[in-house]
């Protein structure tokens, strides 16, 4: 369990910070990966999802990193977002035929926690439910 924990901590100081940056200045994405909004819409949507959602998801790894009850949750979650956003960037940067270093760095981060939470998903499970498998 120490591990998973450790593992939450550490994905709620790379989420968390990144996420609170671009929520308050997402114009910081036209440097990174030469991303822009072209109208407020455009910015406020840059601030819900790199912003808000990403946010949400360095906290609830926090949240898992420091009561243990909600480990398994904060893994689901950040497996479920991480398969998601990893698939959705490979197979789009696969059909672009670009793979840019922010693209390359964000599959790694994004695939490499998933390959994690696999690996630490079995260990987390309630002891009642490691007994039974």
């Amino acid at each position: 369990m120490l591990a998973t924990r450790l593992f939450l901590a550490f994905s709620a100081l790379l989420w968390t910070p990144y996420a609170i940056g671009l929520l308050i200045d997402p114009a910081a994405l036209t440097e990174a990966a030469n991303v822009a909004a072209t109208s407020a819409t455009g910015s406020i949507e840059l601030r819900a999802m790199y912003g808000g959602l990403q946010a949400a998801l360095g906290l609830l790894a926090l949240a898992g990193a420091l009561r243990p009850a909600l480990a398994r949750y904060a893994l689901a979650a950040l497996g479920a977002v991480c398969a998601g956003l990893g698939s959705a960037r490979l197979g789009a940067a696969a059909i672009a035929g670009v793979f840019s270093s922010y693209t390359v760095m964000a599959l790694a981060l994004e695939l490499g926690t998933l390959a994690l939470v696999l690996a630490l998903w079995r260990r987390a499970q309630p002891p009642a439910a490691a007994a039974s498998a």
